[in-house]
């Protein structure tokens, strides 16, 4: 089977998507340096907490810089939030398949009592239930949920083979899928759950949903925890997704070092 690549020769390829220098939007880096080893016409923006690497001038055309990410615009505009988006899915399919209850029981054909709403067993995102109710739907696979406590599971349909990557939430991507899919939390502890798509790499992050994003392409092999693709003849250190990926990509030209791939003082090219 083919998988879908992220094109060579571009400029930039952050989080499996090819776009340049002179883009509008501001992306996240991992360190200061970063940003101008990158880009020499952008500088380093810090919104709050996370660092981001924007335009150092918005173009007239787009004079209106957004206060949490740098991006350039015309006029101020609510950005996109990603959560959103899925929990609209989610309240949307909430509501087509899914009852109340009052009693804490549920009817025959929606036997799975998660809170206060019933769900069938052919609902297709995930719903968080006690292991007691583990057995009534045979066809759905269960995971412990330890966050809330050791009586929780998460059960889930199987995803087809066509599209093998779950979300956090439940729902199946396929693994061409061009943007990134948040995976659940487990899955950096249980590579089984979500090494499901070769062509893919699941960034760490901080608390919450892993992303999973394309992976890079072979002329900048290198994905940083922030999804930025480097060559190996980059100059700056690169904290990378996995330890070893700096002697697998770039054997004779880069290092390990304290967490970081660094290039190697005799390799000047």
């Amino acid at each position: 089977m083919t998988f879908a690549k992220v094109t060579q020769d571009c400029e930039l390829v952050i989080n499996g998507r090819c776009t340049d220098c002179n883009s509008l939007a501001g992306f996240e880096i991992n360190t200061d340096e970063t940003c101008k080893a990158l880009c020499p016409n952008r500088k380093v923006f810090y919104p709050w907490r996370q660092k981001y690497c924007a335009l150092e001038e918005c173009p007239q055309e787009y004079p209106v810089r957004d206060e949490e990410y740098g991006h350039c615009s015309k006029e101020k505009i609510e950005q996109q939030d990603m959560y959103k988006q899925e929990f609209k899915e989610i309240d949307a399919t909430d509501k087509k398949y899914a009852v109340g209850t009052k009693t804490g029981k549920c009817p025959p054909d929606k036997p799975l009592l998660s809170g206060s709403r019933c769900y069938p067993c052919d609902y297709p995102l995930d719903v968080r239930i006690t292991k007691d109710f583990e057995k009534l739907c045979p066809e759905r696979i269960s995971i412990p949920y330890p966050w809330i406590n050791d009586n929780t599971t998460i059960t889930y349909m199987p995803c087809p083979e066509d599209k093998p990557l779950r979300s956090w939430y439940g729902k199946c991507f396929s693994c061409d899928y061009p943007d990134v899919v948040r995976v659940i939390t487990q899955c950096l502890e249980d590579d089984k759950l979500c090494d499901v798509c070769p062509n893919r790499i699941i960034l760490p992050q901080a608390g919450g949903n892993r992303p999973s994003i394309l992976k890079c392409p072979s002329d900048k092999p290198l994905t940083d925890v922030k999804g930025i693709c480097f060559s190996c003849d980059i100059e700056i250190p690169i904290e990378t997704v996995k330890d070893g990926d700096c002697e697998k990509y770039c054997p004779s030209k880069r290092k390990s070092l304290n967490n970081y791939c660094v290039k190697l003082e005799n390799n000047t090219k």
